[in-house]
């Protein structure tokens, strides 16, 4: 049992069960959301030691690596959120891995560019040469995963030293940076999911809905660019107003797109305290503003953590019990 898989395992049941419900499909949602469950409770029960998930163990949770961490263990997570399927695990859980990679190979690693394999004992990454840290494991799995947690200015720092070890090393993007060549990965690079969970964005035109929470870390006003296959767009937030709009910049075909519902899902939050909050219909037209302002303190409730990542040693690991 591998804590990567074991995450992404749960993401595909979420995916499953929005299958159900997009084609009405009641047999599917049931089996789904029970497959979750009892999955969910494996995954937990067998890899997490208290403070991460456990890099693997044997399919009866014997012989269990405490000792190794593992970058990609939240992939399943982040990608499960991203879509808008909530989470598919504890937000305390998810947070207390976050320390834990951050205090154990994040912080103990060069611009932070951390093996994806680390050995606690030996205090260093494990990697096979030419398999070394891969950027989009720690942009997606890792530093955007952290984001979504409420770990925005360790998020946003994580992602900053990969693109100044690229600078540095003369490549645009490459797979994996201590050992470059011309051939990549098919999900690299990920840097566009960043405007999307820095917005808090997302979309179910079937349903109506946008999902947004953009993360505000002080007083400045921010614009985050959105962008969808039928239209594009920018949300602007300004803190001392309290406005938030999203104005809609290209639309493409012909389809009739509206929205009547916003969800918001803000950062450090787990999903399950979502807001749902409906609106007046909005119809995608390009040029056209949708208001949200009325919806600040309802859309606008990121809990972000102080940055770990300076100063590491300083923070305490957080301990989760299974109950």
């Amino acid at each position: 049992m591998y804590s990567y898989y074991a995450g992404v395992w749960l993401a595909t049941l979420k995916a499953y069960e929005a299958i159900g419900k997009a084609i009405g499909d009641e047999s599917i949602v049931k089996q789904a959301q029970q497959q979750f469950a009892t999955s969910q409770k494996e995954a937990l029960e067998k890899l997490w030691n208290g403070r991460f998930f456990a890099y693997g163990c044997e399919p009866d949770g014997s012989k269990r690596l405490d000792n190794v961490l593992f970058t990609g263990q939240l992939a399943g997570q982040f990608l499960s959120r991203y879509c808008g399927w909530g989470d598919v695990y504890p937000m305390d859980i998810v947070k207390a891995s976050m320390m834990s990679q951050c205090k154990i190979s994040l912080s103990k690693s060069p611009d932070y560019y951390a093996n994806k394999v680390w050995d606690i004992n030996l205090n260093r990454g494990i990697d096979n040469r030419g398999s070394q840290c891969w950027p989009f494991y720690l942009e997606s799995y890792t530093a955007l995963a952290g984001m979504q947690a409420g770990f925005y200015e360790d998020a946003m720092d994580i992602m900053k030293h990969i693109q100044l070890v690229h600078l540095r090393k003369g490549w645009t993007w490459t797979q994996n940076l201590w050992n470059p060549s011309d051939i990549t990965y098919m999900t690299a690079p990920v840097t566009w999911f960043s405007t999307d969970v820095l917005a808090g964005a997302g979309v179910n035109i079937p349903r109506k809905e946008l999902r947004l929470a953009p993360v505000v870390a002080d007083d400045k006003v921010i614009s985050i660019p959105l962008f969808y296959p039928n239209f594009w767009g920018v949300v602007t937030a300004d803190p001392q107003k309290k406005s938030i709009t999203f104005k809609i910049t290209k639309k493409y075909g012909k389809e009739r797109i509206s929205f009547n519902k916003v969800i918001s899902e803000p950062a450090g939050l787990s999903t399950s305290e979502k807001r749902e909050i409906e609106i007046k219909e909005f119809v995608v037209e390009e040029g056209k503003t949708l208001d949200l302002s009325p919806y600040w303190d309802r859309i606008i409730d990121n809990r972000l953590e102080a940055p770990v990542l300076p100063e590491a040693d300083k923070h305490d690991f957080r301990y989760v019990t299974i109950k």
